[in-house]
């Protein structure tokens, strides 16, 4: 078959030497095709003699023949026979995807970008990085306002060595959309208020090339795009663009493309392939899908579309700014919010860049066409701000979301008591739906109170030491609690507190002791079992308590305290009281010592090199290779959020990890690598408190390593399947 192909081939040798290079050039594009031809590996580059032809190498075993029109359709039969070849495509003539209207209303940027909250994004806009978006489309103009400060390495596919020059307007239009420089008081703004433009001229007035484009995507990508527009399209589907989305997807590279004008379901390449986020056209006025705009199932967003006013070359026209309509302009909306993302947080991974937007995308009139919905800048801000979040204003406000989200229906009605009652004649008895508060300022109450809030299927909140907070009230209110148990004596929640609860008609009680020690003690003679377990930590340093409060609880374990060196005799009571079993000692000898230790009955000591990972060692010792559906995440240095996730977390069943407030510990990271590896479903991700306690970059890190399997399934062009947007990342936390 080899020889056969080499006989046609040569053949064409006459026609190649009859035409030059430069007498192709200077003859009507359609005059000659261009082939694309890919190897399957680099050996087999050899079995063909090009060198007598007008080849031209490309990167990945690719090389383009150039040939006569009216020979091409034999050559590509020729090739295709071939088993040592991938594919053979002839080039697929590609049109802009724009209608234009001469129409110039002074407020039509506002409308739309008020229609996706543009400016509400701003707000929450914090600049990283500023990122490059490669536009492949008609080329720019460099002199206009708007965009002379914003290009950056443009490169002309079509006749290189020249500029980028635009000769049709549409990639000038397109750039403004994407990065028009914002606050320089003159032109028009950007949604991504300024990313860095690559113009790379793929088309001009008369052709577009799908070699040119997959060349202009291959430019991008090896120069630094982390985003590419493609505001162009094609019913047919060309193997050479798609190999060369493919390379962008692999380098971690995003791209865009416009649906097409079609007003049709039918498919639009590259919009259409699977690792391109696709955008349809909305009308902003009516906010509904555009009567030009196609439409489908393989749609993945849509933007606005109608009477898109941006920077347009002066020398068509006689202003710097026109109005142009078609999901050429829609597109470049889409991408421009992807670099306001990827400049929010420079480490967000392609994929992550595009589920966001399509999450947080709205519905519209004929949305349920499309995959998702309207983009909103604001909501896509705000979902990376806050998403797997659960937090409040404060630590005392974040108590309470806990609550809300713990327990939605309110807790279950429950017996308080002891469960060893002889031991303990004198302890109060109540029954009720119960919530348990303990000061934001003192935090040895609240961790020794695990086990009993369990057992009481209550909440622990938290309070200011002299103020009742009316979230608070709304929290206890909501949940319908009847009786509420106040850990610590005045000085941790004061009388004043105390007396607010009463007024609003709750049943008050404290658990207190003299100290923390006789604190915990009180507290935990509701759980204590004779010769069962007891756990033991420093009560003056809390991380460890953290790491196993959760513990604590789910497995009715009492957890009581010491101090590095010496064991209080509220806790030497406690201890000989229930003549335990076994000692869970949680801590290295400088949180306590061998001498503590040796004092203890029958003593296991679970530890670290630091608080991270005794924590990560806690979780292995009391789940080991247990299946388990998700994680909470909260700061290890700064501990009320943590305070109300223990009984939380033992509610879920999903450990606590503790972390830094930017990046995860080492012996966390590897922990939480092993236990992704060797599950075959999705881990929850739940983390307590704002920015301030556990950065936006840090959520978004555990998120790459979490869901990094599902972006493959739901974007990999290697994928055979589509998986569902909205439901496999987010089973516990909500919109």
């Amino acid at each position: 078959m080899k020889k056969v192909l080499v006989i046609i081939l040569s053949i064409y040798t006459i026609c190649f030497y009859t035409y030059s290079s430069s007498a192709f050039a200077a003859n009507n594009k359609e005059a000659t095709k261009r082939i694309v031809i890919k190897m399957i590996d680099q050996k087999t580059i050899s079995n063909f003699q090009f060198k007598s032809y007008n080849v031209q190498d490309k990167k990945k075993n690719i090389k383009i023949l150039e040939v006569p029109q009216t020979e091409s359709k034999n050559v590509l039969e020729a090739l295709k026979q071939d088993s040592s070849i991938e594919f053979a495509e002839a080039e697929i003539q590609y049109h802009y995807l724009s209608t234009t209207n001469d129409e110039f209303f002074q407020n039509m940027q506002m409308k739309d970008f008020s229609l996706i909250q543009g400016p509400e994004a701003w707000d929450l806009f914090i600049p990283k990085k500023t990122p490059i978006v490669a536009v492949l489309d008609s080329g720019i103009d460099t002199s206009n306002p708007d965009l002379q400060h914003q290009i950056y390495k443009p490169y002309n596919i079509v006749e290189p060595g020249t500029p980028p020059f635009d000769d049709v307007g549409h990639g000038t239009h397109v750039a403004g959309i994407v990065g028009a420089e914002t606050n320089n008081g003159i032109g028009v703004s950007s949604l991504s208020k300024g990313a860095l433009i690559m113009p790379v001229k793929v088309g001009d007035a008369n052709y577009i090339s799908s070699i040119d484009i997959a060349d202009g995507i291959y430019y991008a990508v090896d120069n630094g795009a982390s985003i590419i527009n493609i505001s162009i399209g094609n019913n047919t589907n060309s193997l050479y663009i798609e190999d060369a989305i493919n390379y962008a997807y692999s380098k971690g590279v995003l791209v865009v493309a416009a649906a097409g004008n079609e007003g049709t379901s039918k498919y639009s390449y590259p919009a259409a392939l699977k690792s391109v986020v696709s955008v349809a056209g909305v009308d902003s006025q009516t906010d509904s899908l555009a009567d030009f705009s196609s439409y489908g199932d393989w749609v993945s967003v849509a933007a606005p579309a109608v009477d898109i006013f941006s920077t347009y070359p002066t020398h068509l026209g006689t202003n710097a700014y026109e109005q142009m309509s078609g999901t050429s302009m829609a597109s470049p909306m889409v991408a421009s919010l992807a670099a306001l993302l990827k400049n929010q947080d420079p480490d967000l991974s392609h994929n992550q860049i595009r589920w966001i937007m399509e999450y947080s995308s709205e519905p519209y009139n004929r949305s349920e066409y499309n995959q998702n919905g309207r983009i909103n800048a604001y909501e896509a801000l705000r979902e990376y701000n806050d998403f797997s979040r659960i937090y409040g204003d404060t630590s005392v406000e974040t108590s309470s979301q806990i609550a809300e989200m713990g327990w939605p229906e309110g807790p279950s009605n429950r017996i308080l008591a002891p469960h060893e009652g002889d031991l303990n004649p004198n302890k109060l008895k109540q029954e009720g739906k119960f919530a348990i508060l303990a000061s934001n300022q003192s935090f040895p109450d609240s961790l020794s109170a695990g086990a009993l809030s369990f057992t009481l299927d209550a909440p622990i909140l938290l309070t200011y030491p002299n103020r009742l907070s009316q979230s608070t009230i709304n929290t206890l209110q909501r949940h319908q609690i009847t009786n509420v148990l106040v850990l610590g004596g005045p000085s941790a929640v004061s009388d004043s507190v105390l007396t607010g609860l009463k007024n609003q008609g709750f049943s008050i009680n404290r658990l207190q002791g003299e100290d923390r020690f006789e604190t915990a003690a009180e507290v935990n003679d509701y759980v204590g079992k004779t010769g069962g377990e007891v756990i033991i930590a420093n009560g003056r340093n809390f991380p460890d308590a953290l790491s196993v409060s959760s513990f604590s609880a789910k497995n009715q374990i009492p957890i009581v305290f010491v101090d590095r060196d010496n064991i209080a005799q509220s806790t030497k009571d406690f201890l000989n009281k229930y003549q335990f079993s076994k000692t869970i000692v949680i801590g290295g000898p400088e949180a306590v010592s061998e001498n503590v230790l040796k004092q203890l009955p029958n003593p296991e000591r679970i530890a670290g090199s630091d608080r991270f990972e005794t924590n990560t060692k806690v979780i292995n010792y009391f789940m080991g290779e247990q299946e388990m559906a998700g994680f909470i995440f909260a700061t290890g240095r700064n501990y009320p959020d943590a305070l109300a996730g223990g009984p939380f977390a033992a509610k879920m069943n999903y450990p606590l990890i503790l972390t830094n407030i930017d990046m995860l510990p080492q012996s966390s990271d590897q922990y939480l690598q092993n236990r992704v590896e060797n599950n075959h479903s999705y881990y929850d991700m739940i983390t307590l408190g704002g920015n301030a306690a556990l950065s936006s970059s840090l959520i978004w890190k555990i998120d790459r390593l979490f869901y990094g399997d599902y972006y493959q399934q739901a974007y990999s062009p290697s994928s055979r399947y589509q998986v569902k947007n909205k439901e496999m990342k987010t089973r516990f936390i909500k919109k």
